[in-house]
């Protein structure tokens, strides 16, 4: 095998480290790494195995994880993926790879799939929450009124950052990465993660999109 690590077939779980990255200078800087739990599978009570060599163990790609011999067996993998890895960066700071104050990472599958029990109210009340503590930081910026008054708008409406000037995207950035790391013992996971799409928004650009 091309890959250094050696995982059975018959493996429940790999765990890699999960890259975190900014957007500094226009482009991704990777500022850390996290365990990332990844479920095989298998683990799901599925009898899909991955790619295998003579030896029985599983063939691993670049980034240390099984490859499935269908397409549709690949695909399924990719998602558990990518839900794995964003459980991963929900439990650390907005533009940090530290792990959040009284946030775990999840090391089996009852963790990564146990979800937040949270009923419409009470995700109302928490934005509600999260917008009024933004709200009072950005009062004790030396801005001017105009911009102070963007920074509020923005974080109510996070997509609409996409189409803002670099300048404007880089400052409200810098923002939100310094309240989340404030206010980190006082927020919530579900406001954790509204920070989180504000950060991706500042990152985004709207003309990459498909029109």
């Amino acid at each position: 095998m091309s890959n250094s690590k050696v995982m059975s077939a018959a493996a429940l779980a790999v765990s890699i480290d999960l890259i975190i990255s900014k957007q500094e200078g226009g482009k991704r800087v990777e500022i850390g790494k996290v365990p990332c739990y990844i479920p095989t599978l298998s683990a799901f009570g599925l009898d899909i195995t991955p790619k295998a060599d003579d030896e029985g163990n599983a063939v691993l790609d670049s980034d240390g994880l099984p490859e499935y011999d269908t397409q549709e067996a690949q695909w399924l993998f990719a998602s558990v993926v990518n839900w794995s890895k964003a459980a991963a960066r929900a439990k650390t700071l907005p533009g940090s790879a530290t792990v959040r104050p009284g946030a775990t990472l999840p090391t089996t599958l009852a963790e990564l799939t146990t979800p937040a029990v949270r009923t419409g109210s009470i995700v109302l009340a928490e934005r509600g929450t999260l917008i009024g503590m933004w709200n009072a930081f950005v009062d004790t910026l030396p801005n001017q009124a105009a911009v102070k008054a963007l920074a509020k708008q923005f974080m109510k409406a996070p997509d609409s950052l996409m189409a803002q000037p670099e300048n404007v995207k880089t400052a409200m950035s810098g923002w939100v990465e310094t309240f989340a790391s404030d206010q980190a013992e006082k927020l919530t996971e579900y406001q954790m993660t509204h920070l989180e799409s504000v950060i991706a928004a500042c990152e985004a650009d709207a003309a990459d999109l498909a029109w």
